[in-house]
């Protein structure tokens, strides 16, 4: 994926779509990505990955929040359960 915009959109091909901030090109900064499958990232972002502080809400409605490495989570916050 690449942008050569500061802030802008980008859908995969799978449906999914993120749309924030990009630096060189990779969704980087504040943003935020539905899924495909339902779920949805806020956040922020690093080489187009969750990274640093955001919240994931699953398609079934629980969340979890927290710190965010290279996409997995890795301090948790809190978390919601429907």
């Amino acid at each position: 994926m690449y942008c050569d915009q500061e802030y802008g959109k980008h859908v995969y091909g799978d449906g999914s779509r993120y749309e924030g901030y990009f630096v060189g090109g990779e969704g980087s900064g504040q943003g935020k990505c539905w899924y495909a499958g339902g779920d949805v990232y806020s956040g922020t972002w690093k080489n187009h990955s969750p990274n640093g502080k955001g919240s994931m809400t699953f398609a079934n409605g629980n969340r979890l929040s927290g710190d965010w490495e290279e996409g997995a989570l890795v301090r948790q916050d809190e978390r919601h359960h429907l």
